[in-house]
């Protein structure tokens, strides 16, 4: 009744290392409940709130697109990186590769700690164009046998990004995001890029063209969180600039 063993072994894992969490979360954590008098009125009206700060404010606007169009581009790719890595007859061993990648996902996690100096918009901006050029191989250079190895290798460039991606983009909403907003603007931003995601499944054309479209999405990505970047820089260096004007008065 039970599979073990051989390419089974990091699904065997995971249903150890998910029983204990479950085991030590139902043991030591406690529910939020949140408020429970709130009314779906406040709620919705919390929306409305989050709406008209996103159509006022350009750079959460650009924020948002950018966010959209990044994880969309994750997401489609998550769906579609096993059959860039597949030959005839010859089956890969996924556990393998889905751990490498894991391990530059981490990588870039901690990497980011190395950025500290550095202003988190602009490390943003640089994790998304190297996930571009990543993305450059399948998309424009194909999917065929002979550069399955470029593919793969590409494929953890774009991993160790994503691990830079979460914690600089994690900065860079709690600088731009009011905290009141922050819960009710992330949700709205899912529904685009949920959008894209189906829009992709759905139509499901050829590998190449997936992952075109997919680098496509990654310099759009790219594009917002440049504008984004130097709105930012422009906005806080206005203050500074009067400021010297008028001591020089």
């Amino acid at each position: 009744m039970f599979y073990m063993g051989g390419f089974l072994v990091p699904f065997d894992l995971a249903v150890v290392i998910l029983v204990a969490g479950a085991i030590y979360i139902a043991v030591h954590w406690e529910e939020n409940y949140g408020d429970k008098a709130q009314s779906f009125g406040v709620a919705l009206s919390g929306y409305g709130a989050a709406f008209r700060q996103l159509r006022k404010n350009l750079n959460i606007t650009l924020l948002c697109g950018a966010m959209a169009f990044y994880e969309s581009a994750m997401h489609i790719f998550i769906f579609n990186w096993t059959p860039v890595l597949s030959t005839k007859g010859s089956p890969i061993p996924h556990g393998l590769v889905f751990s490498s990648m894991m391990m530059c996902a981490m990588a870039g996690s901690s990497s980011f700690n190395i950025f500290e100096r550095t202003r988190s918009s602009k490390v943003l901006v640089i994790a998304m164009l190297m996930s571009a050029c990543a993305m450059v191989i399948p998309g424009c250079i194909g999917v065929s046998p002979e550069v399955i190895k470029y593919n793969f290798f590409a494929f953890l460039l774009f991993e160790f990004c994503i691990g830079i991606y979460f914690p600089a983009v994690s900065k860079v909403r709690s600088e731009i995001v009011a905290e009141v907003h922050r819960a009710c603007m992330y949700n709205l931003f899912r529904v685009p890029m949920n959008a894209l995601v189906i829009i992709a499944l759905l139509v499901q054309p050829e590998l190449t063209s997936m992952f075109a479209t997919t680098f496509g999405m990654l310099v759009a990505a790219t594009m917002l969180m440049t504008a984004a970047h130097y709105w930012t820089k422009t906005r806080e260096e206005e203050p500074l600039l009067i400021s010297h004007k008028a001591s020089e008065c």
